[in-house]
């Protein structure tokens, strides 16, 4: 049931989850938390495509 709301939450609403959470879910939210910006701005957009290249290296064991 929470992963249900989580899911539909905006990425700004789910950074402030985590950062308040006491766990770490994933690897990936791990990195996905790392960047200040996660929204569609330039900065935002950039650090989406370096995410993307920065988890299919780790994926591929790169």
């Amino acid at each position: 049931m929470f992963q249900d709301w989580i899911s539909v939450c905006l990425p700004t609403a789910k950074k402030e989850h985590y950062e308040k959470a006491t766990t770490v879910e994933s690897l990936k939210q791990v990195f996905m938390m790392s960047y200040s910006d996660w929204t569609i701005s330039v900065q935002g957009i950039k650090n989406i495509a370096e995410h993307e290249t920065m988890m299919i290296k780790v994926l591929c064991g790169q």
